[in-house]
């Protein structure tokens, strides 16, 4: 049977994520994109080209089922196709609408489930798994299915936009130090898919705070983060690649700027002044 599947176009940063998972074979994929970036219909279309490659169970894991529902079940894209409508009818065997559960003519079974009840993936075999919005997700999905997925050799992709330093962060370090891992955080300068004019917009009518912004679009995950008195003007500093390996140049003056802790570390920044520029080149702290 040929079937013809021409309905989805990636989007250039979409790319690398379906190489990763179909041409390089990576098991573990992790994609951290902003707000509207296309992250599921994406993500969706890769698990259909999964259940269409082999015969395998694969679950669509949503923060919550009524989430799942909304985003794939009953939803509409842009371009004013349904998410179901991805699927060739020729390929589908049945469908359960009530458990959002699709059964293909080889077998291979795609449902979309929610973390909040992950413990009705009891005595399941998937092969594949994907993490939509992971950030927002109870991470003891991921605990629970990992071991399945492992003595399987099956892959988990796991899609979201950042919510402080949560279970996303710690899994984004984890993954950044493993080879077997592919790792992809993108902004919206990155992306393109939404004016930066049109963000500014929001911004300057009060639509969106700049933390939020520098959160849903920036991919950000410091932002609003208590505490984090600084944040945003690294987090600025790193979009604009202003953070970096920054050299001592000789024959300027080394100046020193002094945190004299009182009742934590005493801190000492060390930065030159060439010509307009300032470089920080070291910090110490000490108690």
């Amino acid at each position: 049977m040929k079937i013809k599947m021409d309905k989805f176009v990636p989007r250039h940063y979409q790319v690398p994520i379906l190489d990763a998972v179909i041409n390089k074979g990576y098991k573990r994929v992790l994609a951290i994109l902003p707000r509207r970036a296309g992250k599921d219909i994406c993500a969706w279309n890769l698990a259909i080209h999964a259940a269409l490659s082999k015969t395998q169970v694969i679950y669509y894991i949503f923060p919550s089922y009524a989430q799942g529902k909304k985003v794939i079940w009953d939803s509409v894209t842009n371009s004013g196709d349904r998410f179901l409508d991805y699927i060739p009818k020729e390929v589908i065997h049945s469908t359960n609408s009530q458990e959002m559960k699709i059964r293909f003519v080889n077998d291979s079974l795609l449902q979309i489930v929610g973390s909040d009840n992950y413990d009705s993936l009891m005595g399941t075999n998937c092969q594949m798994a994907i993490f939509s919005e992971y950030a927002l997700q109870d991470p003891r999905a991921y605990q629970y299915i990992r071991p399945i997925l492992t003595a399987n050799q099956g892959t988990a992709i796991f899609l979201s936009t950042p919510r402080g330093k949560n279970h996303l962060w710690e899994l984004y370090q984890i993954a950044l130090n493993l080879d077997d891992w592919f790792v992809l955080k993108l902004t919206v300068e990155d992306t393109g898919h939404i004016p930066l004019a049109l963000i500014e917009k929001e911004k300057t009518e009060g639509v969106m705070s700049e933390d939020l912004i520098q959160q849903e679009y920036y991919t950000s995950f410091t932002m609003g983060v208590e505490g984090a008195y600084y944040a945003k003007y690294m987090d600025r500093m790193r979009v604009k690649g202003q953070i970096g390996q920054v050299p001592w140049e000789f024959g300027f003056k080394v100046h020193t700027a002094w945190d004299i802790g009182m009742r934590d570390s005493t801190t000492i920044i060390f930065f030159q002044v060439i010509g307009q520029t300032v470089r920080i080149i070291d910090c110490y702290s000490n108690l």
